[in-house]
């Protein structure tokens, strides 16, 4: 009976120190974890810190911008943006000069190098949000998240081939017929000129100013007359 007193007693003294030791190393798993969660945490601080300060997210997101507006949005267009400043902690983005170039100017003929410009743009989002969607649901950001978008001094320059306005381009459900067949019907047409662009395209441009709309047509002498 004394033996298996003592035998169950070193039995309990061997359970207990199984228990501290896994206990122990637990804690140093949980040390060394939060520790690499710290180091990875000031790390990626300190590298957003250096791109920051070097603009490299502010140009990164500018071509991005461009790109997206250009390929997803304009049917290929050139865009490009004067300048630009994001402050994505705080959810705000503001833009100057943004431009939409004429695409396929030489295919057309068309008269204006640009389609539109405006002079200001200023977008907010809920920055959270859209990080939330991004890490855990996989998803792009929906456009509800975009609670603030406001454009100013806007200049849209409208220009007409008989029957194609050269806003068309930018819409790619749209067909278009042959630009060749088009100008070339524009400069043979009975009592026009042969020049590069024919004086009976129409050219409308519209400037928005302060959200007041000043609307000129170019009359065919090209003399002004408002609208």
């Amino acid at each position: 009976r004394l033996y298996h007193s003592y035998l169950l007693y070193w039995r309990a003294c061997i359970l207990v120190l199984m228990l501290i030791s896994l206990f122990v190393a637990l804690w140093s798993m949980l040390i060394s974890l939060f520790t690499s969660v710290i180091r990875m945490v000031l790390c990626v601080v300190l590298f957003y810190w250096v791109c920051s300060y070097m603009g490299w997210i502010r140009r990164f997101l500018w071509f991005w911008i461009e790109t997206e507006l250009s390929s997803k949005v304009l049917n290929g267009a050139e865009v490009t943006i004067g300048s630009l400043e994001v402050h994505l902690i705080q959810g705000k983005l503001v833009g100057h000069n943004a431009v939409i170039h004429t695409p396929r100017r030489k295919e057309w003929r068309w008269e204006s190098p640009l389609i539109a410009r405006v002079g200001k743009v200023q977008v907010e989002w809920n920055m959270w949000s859209i990080a939330y969607q991004m890490l855990y649901e996989w998803k792009d950001p929906p456009i509800i998240d975009l609670y603030t978008i406001h454009l100013s001094d806007i200049q849209v320059f409208v220009e007409r081939q008989q029957h194609v306005f050269n806003l068309y381009l930018l819409n790619p459900t749209i067909v278009l017929p042959d630009p060749s067949e088009i100008v070339k019907e524009e400069t043979t047409q009975p009592g026009r000129t042969s020049s590069p662009r024919s004086s009976a395209t129409k050219t409308i441009r519209i400037i928005q100013r302060q959200s007041r709309w000043n609307k000129t047509i170019m009359t065919r002498n090209n003399k002004p007359k408002n609208s």
